[in-house]
């Protein structure tokens, strides 16, 4: 066995052994790591020249990492070590592979990205330049300004949002001569206000960060068209585009982004580089492997009370609460629950072409039942529908009419669709285990006739106010800044990342309507095109074929002690004895001579 550190063969002290682990990610987030190796330094001038002079009590070792590899036959490890102890005559170290790296490192745990200055500004005041049909195209086409195309704003749009503070709409666009413009407001203000793609702010956090990133499995999906829809009104003239992100460390931006898009994020800190792939589910083909030579002594330990394990796949996964008002229509399993217990209350449809048909009666003076006029509480024939919840099977799609205007006895009734962003309980239920996002879907609602469908978001005070001198005079930005003295961290105007999907297929015709990001995807339009069936935010969609792999009895953990020539991959199918296992973690030892052939494992069984 040869143990490869900084491209030197590292000497190991004569007569130790150490274990190795192989973890499988789906239950600990974690890769492959060994206990403490033993290295001699006295003496020892391959260590020596390996090392230097870290046993020094002047020398800081905290923050050693150097590549590292352990070749033995046919197996070979490759990843880095770190020095855990140092003395005089030898040193300890950790060989660490895969995510076991990141886990270690706290690289990115001090860097927090509303501080990290990005390339673009929340705002552009060239809004006299740039038409609102060059500024609204998605991610990766092309802009032109007077004729010519222009560079560094691909990453970003400029969508009509409306301030949920003021109730005023920003970046409001205008149809004029057949050709979308700013309207006289915007003009008024000289500024539009900008969102960012995913991709791209990614991309630029890493960058900003000193790290090389490789997301062209992103760039190639649909996703890429997922955008960032924190904003900061443009009159606020704040420079910086990252300020209109939530107080995250890197780390955790990067934690809240691979639940998002369902994808595993690899950092090199060593070569300072990201990779990322999606991940297809945890049953993905990670191959099966056939266990023969069992060891006869293997135990086992079940748990009464609970389970042994946290298993991703069998957590339930729900949104954080974004903390609008129409959440609570988006997200309330428990009225479906309370409801459909009452036969009074609660009516199921094949379909919702039957559902329709069925209100279709109720409504005769209506040209639609999904919007309807209803008599108020003397007409009696529309009551009946009024005070239903209705489920339609083919959809998996529940309804309820909402009274959007009253006047005299009259009631404007509108059939509206709730519970789009359910939770998505795991096996355990409610009292199972969560893995809940932080990056939630942007409050999309109607507005008016002419503008329909916009954005609604509610940004924190300004807090970058100008300030007076002891002279009672008023001081512009810059200097108030100075006046003000420096802050321990800066303002935080979202505590969420909000995200929709946008990809400009509303630019096809001239118009002002729907001008806002795709969240949900109904599959029943009131007279408008369909947005694409890819682009849902709703966990059903985007989660369950992830979560809904391989299940596994975590209440009996299963110990066998096996011959083999190498370590088998954690993540695939064990066939052990008749059964099939999911293995969580594979304990090897290692000496001067090699690998023991003796594995270790710990298992749980595949419920079929």
């Amino acid at each position: 066995m040869r143990l490869i550190i900084d491209g030197r063969v590292a000497v190991l002290k004569e007569g130790s052994t150490f274990d190795y682990v192989s973890e499988n990610r789906a239950f600990s987030d974690a890769d492959g790591y060994s206990f403490s190796i033993t290295l001699p330094l006295a003496g020892c001038a391959a260590n020596r020249e390996i090392f230097g002079w870290l046993d020094r009590k002047d020398a800081d070792s905290r923050e050693v990492m150097l590549d590292a590899s352990i070749l033995d036959r046919d197996l070979s490890l490759h990843g880095v070590v770190t020095v855990m102890e140092a003395n005089r005559s030898e040193i300890k170290v950790q060989f660490l592979e895969g995510r076991s790296v990141q886990n270690f490192a706290t690289t990115f745990d001090d860097i927090y990205i509303n501080d990290m200055g990005l390339p673009v500004s929340p705002y552009a005041d060239w809004i006299g330049a740039v038409d609102p049909a060059e500024q609204l195209k998605p991610y990766g086409a092309t802009r032109y300004r007077a004729g010519v195309p222009v560079s560094g704003y691909s990453g970003v749009v400029s969508l009509p949002w409306i301030n949920d503070n003021t109730g005023a709409m920003l970046n409001e666009v205008v149809v004029t001569d057949g050709e979308l413009k700013w309207s006289d407001g915007v003009k008024s203000v000289g500024y539009v206000s900008n969102q960012v793609y995913l991709i791209a702010l990614t991309r630029w956090l890493f960058e900003s960060a000193g790290y090389s990133c490789d997301l062209s499995a992103w760039e190639e999906s649909d996703d890429r068209y997922l955008l960032c829809c924190n904003s900061l009104p443009g009159a606020w003239e704040i420079a910086d585009i990252a300020r209109a992100l939530p107080r995250w460390s890197l780390t955790r931006y990067v934690e809240e982004l691979e639940k998002l898009l369902v994808a595993e994020f690899d950092i090199d800190h060593k070569a300072r580089s990201v990779s990322m792939r999606f991940c297809a589910g945890l049953a993905e083909p990670h191959g099966v492997v056939r266990i023969d030579r069992v060891v006869d002594s293997f135990s086992a330990e079940v748990g009464y009370d609970g389970q042994l394990t946290e298993y991703r796949g069998m957590s339930g996964v729900r949104y954080s609460s974004p903390g609008y008002d129409s959440w609570s229509r988006d997200n309330c399993g428990w009225l479906i629950d309370t409801l459909r217990k009452q036969e009074r209350y609660f009516k199921e449809f094949d379909s919702y072409a039957a559902m329709i048909e069925w209100l279709r009666p109720f409504f005769p003076g209506s040209p639609h039942p999904r919007k309807a006029l209803w008599l108020g509480d003397d007409d009696a024939v529309a009551y009946e529908p009024s005070k239903k919840l209705m489920y339609c099977r083919a959809e998996d799609a529940y309804y309820l009419y909402v009274i959007e205007k009253a006047f005299g006895d009259y009631r404007w009734m509108v059939l509206t669709q709730i519970n789009r962003f359910a939770d998505l309980p795991g096996e355990d239920g409610e009292d199972g285990d969560w893995v809940e996002l932080d990056m939630v879907p942007v409050c999309v609602l109607e507005t008016d006739d002419i503008h329909g469908r916009c954005m609604f978001l509610k940004p924190s005070e300004f807090n970058e106010s100008s300030v007076t001198d002891a002279d009672g005079v008023k001081q512009p930005y810059a200097y108030s800044a100075l006046l003000m003295g420096q802050k321990e961290e800066r303002p935080e105007y979202y505590s969420k990342i909000f995200v929709g999907y946008w990809d400009g297929a509303a630019l096809k015709t001239p118009t002002v309507r729907d001008l806002a990001p795709v969240t949900f995807v109904n599959p029943v339009v009131d007279g408008r095109p369909a947005p694409d069936s890819r682009y849902s935010l709703a966990l059903r969609d985007r989660q369950r074929a992830y979560f809904s792999g391989i299940r596994i009895n975590r209440r009996e953990r299963v110990k066998f002690s096996w011959i083999a020539d190498g370590i088998p991959d954690v993540r695939a199918v064990f066939h052990i004895a008749g059964k099939r296992y999911l293995c969580e973690k594979i304990t090897a030892t290692f000496s001067e001579r090699g690998m023991s052939q003796l594995l270790k494992g710990e298992f749980f069984p595949v419920v079929d």
